[in-house]
């Protein structure tokens, strides 16, 4: 995650925590939130 980001949002890995348990498939997933975000697959 890019670190303006984190500053921006610190609950941030609360979210990907929340991501992890309801998409762990990773379903909900595209190339904007792995290029924006830092997500990733």
């Amino acid at each position: 995650m890019p670190p303006r980001l984190r500053a921006l949002y610190p609950r941030f890995d609360d979210f990907r925590a929340v991501r992890e348990a309801v998409d762990p498939g990773r379903t909900f997933t595209n190339t904007y939130l792995e290029l924006v975000l830092g997500l990733g697959a």
